[in-house]
């Protein structure tokens, strides 16, 4: 009979779109014709996700089924219109420390109310992938399928879960994972945030380059060891550099300062591009001018993402995404000729 109960209350979920594996799925209600997320997980997180079904946390999804189907848990919860973090710095140059400390007290909001249940919730996989903006600007964190509750009497974690880079030393089994351990991946977000790199490739350097340090230390002991703690050294730091924003010269960026002028500059050196392609500087319009012409735009608009970092494109290219700067400025040099000597060749005599 609870079988049957289980497969009635599934059946009234529709699968709209699968996004994860076989995993995870965009789904409609028959009752109310609603969309929701459904993700199938081990029956070990159970616990955890009972524990946030009961909780009246706002910025993390809302659980509204949870079901025991062939060995395995069925999850109905929240969806969240809007874009991860990972989307949005994605489809950045860069992000402000101002923004970042905004972004980062937000999460630890969320962190300090699940840290503060008893048993003590850890999220354990905290990455922008996992951090949603959605449509009303509100942050939200998701993904709980590695949380954990913390157990008092256990000295180290029994599986090694979580994602390479963001996860601290004690998830691979050094120790057991406590508060600390999403204080290290949250270190790991804002240095992502800030420069597009895992620390391990390149540290940030700038206001928050020791906040972001302490978060990061092998030794849990060594890091902040409450998220309060951490939240109230990011609100120091964001009073500090508020007061240096009062002067221009003292802005937490030089885009910043020159902001207009670096819009105003790439919008004529986009029209520039432009007008080279349609041929507006040949005195004659030929086709073998044209198809130079073209060639030529497509040249100094490639170099033009290259150099601008469009889409963080240098963590994709082997040389240039060196933390050595000398070997990352010769990158910069090959590519640059590689290309030029492509053009060479392609460009019709």
């Amino acid at each position: 009979m609870g079988n049957l109960t289980e497969n009635y209350r599934l059946s009234l979920y529709t699968e709209v779109k699968e996004i994860s594996n076989e995993k995870v799925y965009i789904v409609k209600s028959s009752l109310d014709d609603k969309i929701y997320i459904k993700k199938i997980v081990e029956l070990e997180n159970y616990d955890v996700y009972a524990k946030i079904k009961k909780l009246n946390i706002s910025n993390i999804p809302k659980i509204y089924e949870i079901i025991s189907v062939n060995n395995k848990l069925i999850i109905i919860e929240e969806y969240i219109n809007g874009y991860s973090l990972k989307e949005i710095l994605d489809n950045s140059i860069f992000i402000s420390e101002k923004d970042l400390i905004s972004y980062t007290i937000d999460l630890i909001n969320i962190l300090e109310e699940l840290h503060s249940c008893n048993p003590v919730i850890i999220h354990r996989d905290i990455k922008p992938s996992n951090i949603m903006i959605n449509n009303d600007g509100i942050l939200k964190l998701i993904d709980f399928d590695i949380s954990r509750l913390h157990k008092t009497n256990k000295s180290l974690d029994t599986i090694i879960l979580g994602t390479y880079g963001y996860a601290a030393p004690e998830q691979y089994g050094f120790n057991q994972s406590d508060v600390r351990t999403d204080i290290y991946s949250v270190g790991v977000t804002m240095n992502i945030m800030l420069t597009g790199s895992l620390p391990a490739e390149e540290i940030y350097k700038g206001n928050l380059t020791r906040i972001i340090s302490k978060c990061l230390e092998l030794d849990p002991k060594k890091r902040y060891q409450s998220m309060s703690e951490l939240k109230n050294a990011l609100i120091k730091k964001q009073d500090k550099i508020n007061k240096k924003n009062y002067s221009p010269i003292y802005k937490n960026s030089w885009f910043e300062i020159y902001k207009i002028p670096l819009k105003a500059i790439g919008f004529l050196w986009y029209l520039f591009i432009f007008m080279a392609m349609v041929g507006f500087f040949d005195q004659e319009s030929i086709s073998k001018e044209r198809s130079a012409n073209i060639i030529l735009a497509a040249f100094l608009l490639i170099l033009t993402l290259l150099y601008t970092n469009y889409k963080n494109i240098k963590q994709k290219l082997p040389i240039i995404k060196s933390s050595n700067i000398l070997i990352s400025i010769l990158g910069y040099i090959l590519y640059t000729l590689l290309l030029f000597v492509l053009f060479l060749f392609i460009v019709p005599m």
